[in-house]
């Protein structure tokens, strides 16, 4: 497999025909330095990159190129933060099995026992928002575990975890292994005891394969290109328990201010042993005592003087690591040629370089390769070396063991429909609980309703305040656009990383989530634009008629629901800061072309023709009919004016160059804006999808 990403400007080859086979029963772990292609690999293989790739791609033992086998669980854990685990599994259950496969009962028993095989079971109530790291990776895990995929792949599953959260994490994933799962994973800088629990290694480097076999073989295949590694294991690693994450060169950058004079202390997780060793002075610390101060090279006896004597050698995976990165120069291509021998993926019985010691005595022996109880995915020439230690019971169960209805994969899943409903409940349950959009937002719209009444008074019977009866429409316009669209700006970049995992992996299709969306929001937009335009015209003394309150309303309810899907457009095509100064930018520019900051009739024609795309137009437009239109009786001129120049309602539209009788005209136009932009917003969002 080779592939090459492509900018306009240069072509960059990332991968250099490697191949390679995961087995099921076994959990792989690619590796590399920075750059290698670990990123691009497994994107290649789960489907996210598909442009520029060259090569074959199989799954199963008939060479099937259908991913529908595997999911994907990214670095970064989106979750719903407003939903508990137990709602949150349940929810997933429902989009990924259907009420015909198992009823509600099977389902919860389903749930219960995939949280409590991963230890999840004691913060079913907890908040997805209130979980730790490693909850929410082993939530992560849980919720793909659902529809029981036989391929799972994981991109860095213990990044930012601790070090006993990445083993436990590590150990769960060995564990789903060895149910007959195929489990590939990235990882960066494994401990040693962490390298040791995985069967498969694949390592690259420079777009090669530098390495693939078992991680027992590691330091025996390193002594047959000439490569030894040091005397002793990771001394942090054994000390600590902790993994290696720390920067080389950092280390090194303080180090040298240190010789200046300095006086440097760092706290510092999971160093290397190279980083290690370039300490001057340790401080451990353990349940809050300090467990070893001194020099870092003396680390090795201060434990064998307490009776813990340091495994053999260096940590195996912090060596490989050092070597492709070229830390004892470059053995790139020395290491891609031997990789290609498939002996090393088979823990030997012995040592087949003659003794790890580097003497003449018995080679040690190592033990065997992990089982794998999946023959479905595993070549014949593999199962001749395996011997089966335990046999551990899917979650679910093998496929074959399934009843008929649930035997096939296409009649387990639920309607697009149902999954539908699915989804606006879950809408409906987040737009309750996030009280800053429903609770604080209709709040706002009651309390600036009433400010806005109170400030333009009288104006709507006032033939003095015709003008200022026309601002306050402005005021409405901008008001409910503004907090309509800002949200959606907001919000959608945060729902896109949860839509692009819950998409990618066939939880729904991305048009039943937008038009569940859709049909969420709008009713909770439509109600606010309502009370709003209630306090307001009532307040401002509009019209005491009911058809023109409808008018009124009507075209405020449309404003909202554009605006709505303006911030959609802009929340998917943009990131929330350019959103945000796109936003309103061309709000300004909208409201400056309604037709009320500068008349119609004293634009120029190119720029009354820009004119008619802007939605605050129509907008104003049609409030004004609504107010002086269909023949409105004369305004009232209070008995202190000598003169009221506006008491007729015409007088004002004929100063705004606004045409009678335009008012459905202006509605429609309002409609196919809304339409529009919601075409135009699904777009960018399986474009967006797309790019992701």
């Amino acid at each position: 497999m080779s592939a090459q990403l492509a900018p306009s400007y240069e072509k960059k080859t990332v991968l250099n025909g490697v191949s390679g086979r995961f087995q099921s029963g076994e959990l792989t772990a690619i590796m590399g330095p920075s750059g290698a292609g670990k990123s691009s690999l497994l994107n290649i293989l789960t489907g996210y990159t598909t442009h520029g790739v060259k090569g074959t791609l199989a799954f199963g033992s008939s060479g099937s190129t259908n991913r529908k086998l595997c999911s994907y669980i990214l670095q970064e854990d989106y979750l719903q933060p407003l939903f508990t685990v137990h709602e949150i599994m349940l929810m997933a259950c429902d989009l990924k099995v259907s009420s015909d496969s198992l009823n509600r009962s099977e389902k919860l028993r389903l749930v219960d026992k995939i949280l409590d095989t991963l230890h999840l079971s004691y913060c079913k109530q907890t908040r997805c928002g209130s979980l730790s790291g490693g909850q929410r990776k082993r939530l992560s895990i849980a919720l793909e575990l659902i529809d029981n995929p036989p391929i799972l792949f994981l991109d860095e599953p213990t990044t930012g975890l601790d070090s006993s959260s990445s083993l436990y994490t590590i150990k769960l994933l060995q564990g789903l292994a060895r149910e007959g799962r195929t489990i590939v994973c990235t990882i960066h800088q494994p401990s040693a005891t962490v390298y040791e629990m995985f069967d498969h290694v694949y390592v690259l480097a420079e777009g090669h394969c530098v390495y693939q076999g078992s991680a027992l073989n590691t330091v025996p295949y390193l002594r047959s290109v000439g490569l030894h590694c040091p005397a002793y294991h990771n001394a942090a690693d054994y000390c600590n328990g902790l993994d290696s994450s720390s920067s080389l060169y950092t280390i090194k950058l303080l180090q040298g201010l240190a010789r200046e004079g300095r006086t440097i202390v760092c706290t510092i997780h999971q160093p290397s042993a190279t980083v290690y060793e370039m300490f001057d002075h340790v401080y451990v610390l353990a349940e809050g005592h300090c467990v070893y101060q001194g020099s870092a090279l003396n680390t090795v006896p201060y434990l064998r003087s307490v009776g813990l004597h340091c495994p053999a050698y260096h940590n195996a995976a912090d060596y490989l690591l050092e070597v492709t990165n070229k830390e004892y120069g470059n053995f790139t291509k020395a290491l891609a040629k031997a990789a290609t021998d498939p002996s090393w993926r088979l823990a030997p019985l012995v040592d087949r370089l003659g003794g790890g010691g580097g003497g003449g005595g018995v080679p040690a022996a190592l033990p065997p390769c992990p089982p794998a109880y999946d023959s479905n995915h595993n070549d014949a020439v593999y199962q001749g070396h395996r011997k089966e230690v335990a046999v551990v019971v899917p979650l679910v169960g093998p496929v074959d063991q399934l009843p008929g209805k649930m035997a096939d994969q296409s009649q387990r899943r639920p309607s697009e429909f149902a999954k539908l409903l699915i989804l606006m409940k879950r809408s409906n349950i987040q737009l309750y609980r996030d009280w800053t959009v429903t609770h604080l937002k209709l709040f706002v719209h009651i309390v600036c309703a009433i400010v806005i009444g109170l400030l333009f008074g009288d104006s709507g019977i006032n033939a003095t305040k015709s003008i200022s009866n026309v601002a306050s429409f402005m005021v409405h316009i901008l008001y409910l656009w503004y907090t309509t669209v800002m949200p959606g700006v907001l919000k959608y970049p945060y729902e896109m990383n949860i839509l692009k995992k819950e998409s990618f992996n066939r939880w729904y299709k991305i048009r039943t989530y937008f038009v569940a969306s859709m049909l969420t929001s709008l009713p909770v937009q439509i109600f606010f634009a309502i009370v709003y335009a209630t306090i307001v015209y009532a307040m401002t003394y509009q019209p005491c008629e009911l058809e023109r309150y409808l008018m009124f309303t009507a075209v405020l309810v449309l404003n909202t629901i554009v605006a709505d899907g303006f911030g959609l457009f802009l929340g998917t095509f943009l990131n929330e800061i350019n959103g945000t100064f796109i936003g309103a930018i061309m709000t300004c520019f909208m409201f400056v072309f309604c037709g009320f900051l500068i008349m119609f009739s004293h634009m120029s024609d190119a720029m009354r023709g820009i004119s008619y795309l802007s939605s605050h137009r129509y907008s104003f437009e049609a409030l004004v009919l609504t107010a002086y239109d269909d023949s409105r009786s004369d305004l009232v001129c209070p008995k202190d004016e000598m003169y009221c120049h506006y008491v007729k309602a015409n007088t004002i539209m004929r100063e705004l160059g606004v045409v009678s009788g335009n008012y459905l005209f202006n509605v429609v136009t309002l409609v196919v804006h809304f339409v529009a932009i919601k075409v135009v917003g699904f777009w960018t969002l399986k474009r967006k999808l797309k790019m992701g």
